[in-house]
């Protein structure tokens, strides 16, 4: 089992959001990397706790844990198939707003893996994508929340 950090000593997705622009606009080439991998977190932290708030909410806590172990290493699944699942909204792979997700996970797995150099253009198209994916998430939850 894997130890959990408290809440109290992670960042939030705003926060990670504004620390992307700030080195988005920073204009130092040196800090696009850091706004890739800060942009890409803020997302993967808002899905974790908002779809899994949501989902304990559906289904059996420890099925929500289960699924929420099983995914870990895996926000494709967790983007896809769990988000719907949490919000009632499809993710629909052939949409622009999923092609964009797969274009900005392929870089920042270059960035993370390989220390590929960014360009500010693929660094704000990261941004981009997440603050896309957060107005469609925000929209969905906030849809699901009110109907409760």
């Amino acid at each position: 089992m894997i130890a959990t950090t408290p809440q109290s000593d992670l960042h939030s997705p705003a926060e990670l959001l504004v620390a992307a622009h700030m080195l988005v606009d920073a204009g130092d080439v040196q800090l696009l990397r850091s706004a890739v991998l800060e942009a890409m977190t803020c997302l993967e932290s808002y899905v974790k706790d908002v779809v899994f708030k949501a989902l304990n909410s559906k289904l059996d806590a420890l099925l929500v844990k289960w699924l929420e172990d099983k995914t870990r290493m895996d926000f494709d699944t967790r983007l896809q198939l769990l988000t719907p699942i949490a919000t009632g909204h499809p993710i629909t792979t052939q949409s622009n707003l999923w092609e964009h997700y797969k274009k900005a996970r392929e870089i920042r797995n270059k960035v993370a893996h390989t220390g590929k150099r960014i360009s500010r253009e693929d660094a704000s198209f990261v941004l981009h994508c997440v603050e896309d994916w957060l107005a469609y998430l925000v929209s969905s939850v906030g849809i699901e929340l009110s109907l409760r």
